[in-house]
């Protein structure tokens, strides 16, 4: 996991983004661009010594179809999931111990936490319909607080009331 800062400067604006990718040669996406910005990139992926506990949301049915857009697609729509707000686009599956939000992520592919079906009662009692974790679900970092959208390339750092 890199994040990735990007900052644009002109005459009129001023403006920072932050973006979590997966591979540092999608790193470099950002930087072809913005050719004018400052791009920096922080490897993310180093273990800590010490596992963490995550907060994992998935989508609910009626955001799905939204969700699974991604956050450019959310952004343009005005659709984006609210940090403070998570209960009305998105359900608490369950809490995990993971080293990294990329390694939550990993441990929430069905194949990992549900080989043979056993994660099925928990998600139709939840009201949920994907086993994955997936494009528009979310993981929260339970020491920080820092609330991460799955993104098509990686994750995207929600910010509280914002939108």
């Amino acid at each position: 996991m890199f994040k990735v800062t990007v900052k644009v400067g002109g005459a009129q604006m001023d403006s920072e983004h932050e973006h979590r990718v997966f591979a540092d040669s999608q790193a470099d996406v950002w930087r072809k661009l913005y050719p004018n910005g400052v791009v920096t990139v922080e490897d993310m992926t180093t273990p800590t010594t010490a596992t963490k506990t995550f907060s994992i949301y998935y989508m609910r049915p009626d955001f799905f179809r939204d969700g699974i857009m991604g956050a450019d697609w959310l952004k343009r729509h005005d659709k984006m999931p609210d940090a403070s707000a998570l209960d009305t686009t998105h359900i608490f599956l369950r809490e995990i111990e993971a080293d990294t939000p990329a390694h939550a992520f990993h441990l929430m592919q069905g194949e990992n936490w549900s080989p043979n079906g056993e994660a099925r009662g928990l998600i139709e009692r939840k009201g949920l319909q994907h086993t994955s974790m997936s494009t528009g679900d979310i993981i929260v970092d339970q020491a920080t607080n820092e609330t991460l959208l799955i993104g098509n390339y990686g994750m995207h750092l929600l910010r509280r009331g914002d939108q």
